[in-house]
């Protein structure tokens, strides 16, 4: 369901099941919630970063959604 250009995202997988993306020419990226705070959102940013830096990008840059605590501390 992913097939678009899929070079250009992250998959979190658990249990051989998508439970989280980064998208990051999109600047999304997404948990679901039942398996949020286990590192998912983390390693998605570390693989992303890596990336970025191999391509010459020194810049990450995501929307965070409006009036949520933890994802704009996870942002920072």
């Amino acid at each position: 369901r992913l097939s678009i250009n899929p070079e250009s995202r992250l998959l979190a997988l658990e249990d051989d099941r998508i439970v989280g993306y980064l998208f990051p020419t999109f600047e999304s990226l997404v948990v679901h919630p039942d398996h949020r705070r286990r590192g998912h959102g983390t390693r998605l940013v570390e693989r992303a970063l890596e990336l970025m830096r191999d391509e010459g990008r020194n810049r990450l840059e995501l929307v965070v959604p409006l009036g949520s605590a933890t994802a704009e501390g996870f942002a920072r």
